[in-house]
């Protein structure tokens, strides 16, 4: 059961796989925006090529100017819902979410202490509710 759920749907068979190497802050940036407001990370940067390829500001087409700990905190709202609607009714432990929440997390490329960041700021969240 993933914490922070997206839909992903195939736009088009007119699309292709591109990998690409990110420095790990970037990579912790984009994935920390793509769970805040829920668009993916393919579409995020597709959206950042067109516009560069148009000669679009970057600034006209995404929310760009916000700060990590801006998108973190928007991430711990989302996981503190997560944690309200499936861990706390269907009885699972608060340990057992968090360490979840910190391999998902993981997997998904972001850094030790921005999960922890997250993690307890979801802590912090969680107990408001």
């Amino acid at each position: 059961m993933g914490i922070f759920r997206k839909n992903i749907t195939k736009e088009s068979n007119d699309v292709v796989f591109v990998g690409a190497n990110l420095p790990l802050q970037v990579n912790t940036y984009l994935t920390i925006y793509s769970i805040a407001t829920g668009i993916s990370k393919s579409k995020i940067i597709a959206n950042l090529v067109t516009q560069f390829k148009e000669g679009i500001s970057f600034e006209k087409g995404m929310e760009n100017d916000m700060s990590l700990d801006e998108l973190i905190e928007q991430v711990a709202v989302k996981g503190s819902s997560s944690f309200t609607i499936e861990y706390k009714k269907s009885g699972f432990s608060s340990t057992k979410f968090f360490n979840d929440m910190r391999t998902e997390l993981s997997k998904k490329g972001i850094d030790e202490k921005t999960c922890t960041k997250i993690i307890n700021k979801v802590k912090n969240e969680a107990k408001h509710k």
